[in-house]
């Protein structure tokens, strides 16, 4: 059997678009992530054998406060 390897990578249940993200092998590569990449992203693998294993973590991105009013 052939194991499998799936990120879900979603922020408050919104999947992140697949433009945002690139995917290979066992990484998963956000460039020059911003606040709008933050959130819970997810790692699934599954041999088809017993339950699948996860994984989860939380990206935090730090970003430069900009004052908006004046």
């Amino acid at each position: 059997m052939k194991s499998r390897i799936m990120f879900l990578v979603f922020d408050l249940n919104n999947l992140l678009p697949s433009g945002e993200k690139s995917v290979e092998g066992y990484s998963i590569t956000i460039e020059q992530a911003t606040r709008h990449q933050a959130g819970v992203y997810q790692c699934k693998a599954s041999n088809g054998v017993g339950k699948p294993v996860e994984q989860s973590i939380v990206l935090h991105v730090l970003c430069k406060y900009q004052h908006l009013f004046t």
